[in-house]
């Protein structure tokens, strides 16, 4: 599983994601799950690792093709893109069965049309009715975690409020990501992490300024964990 998440500050967006797969092979950390889609844009993927890096990177390539800079157009393509490459890898399959949800968040800076920035939610759910999966895709008013995000969700309730600033968001990304990965076997691997604002676009967070953010707070971290052990022993 993943954990991925797209969250609004008052002043751009972070993305972010781990790296692990789980699957019959084992566990591996080096799955890239994000990219960049143009200036403004980045794409994460969670879920099926194969056909999602499969869509993200079809997104990308067909961006700079066709050169599409209109938000609405790339969210528009995207659900075609994402649906054929899942429903190709879908073909490739020997094993006839129902397999897991692929999902995609596009999130970045719209300075064509909205001058917003703007969150987009795309997944696909296998079902009985509909063995090659429905896509579904809507807008997401505010922040958005993906898979294995109940650990996340519940954090973000505590600490996140409106207002706070990108930089604020990298720490609190990084944050809700290690105690994921703390308690869940399915998330893990280093952290992939990005932010978008008006002026500078989309830009990678460095793994190591990922690095010294985990180091740095390591007593805040341990200092919130006594916390939760005590409640749950005073229970």
């Amino acid at each position: 599983m993943t954990l991925a998440m797209a969250l609004r500050a008052i002043d751009g967006l972070v993305l972010a994601t781990d790296s692990r797969i789980t699957g019959k092979g084992g566990t591996v950390d080096t799955s890239e799950k994000f990219l960049q889609v143009n200036r403004d844009i980045g794409v994460l993927t969670y879920g099926l690792a194969q056909p999602g890096y499969e869509g993200i990177s079809q997104l990308v390539l067909e961006v700079n093709q066709n050169q599409w800079a209109h938000f609405s157009k790339i969210a528009g393509e995207a659900a075609r893109i994402f649906q054929i490459s899942y429903e190709n890898w879908l073909t490739k399959q020997k094993e006839k069965r129902f397999h897991g949800v692929v999902g995609f968040i596009l999130a970045g800076y719209d300075n064509l049309e909205t001058n917003q920035f703007r969150i987009m939610h795309y997944d696909i759910t296998p079902s009985p009715e509909q063995p090659l999966g429905g896509l579904s895709m809507r807008p997401m008013p505010g922040d958005l975690l993906a898979a294995q995000w109940h650990i996340a969700r519940y954090l973000l309730t505590k600490f996140y409020y409106s207002e706070m600033t990108v930089n604020e968001l990298t720490d609190l990304a990084v944050f809700l990501i290690a105690e994921t990965m703390a308690v869940e076997e399915t998330v893990g691997g280093p952290i992939q992490m990005a932010i978008v604002t008006q002026t500078a676009g989309f830009q990678r967070v460095h793994h190591q300024d990922i690095i010294r953010m985990l180091q740095s707070r390591q007593k805040w971290f341990a200092h919130f964990n006594q916390i939760l052990r005590n409640i749950v022993v005073k229970q």
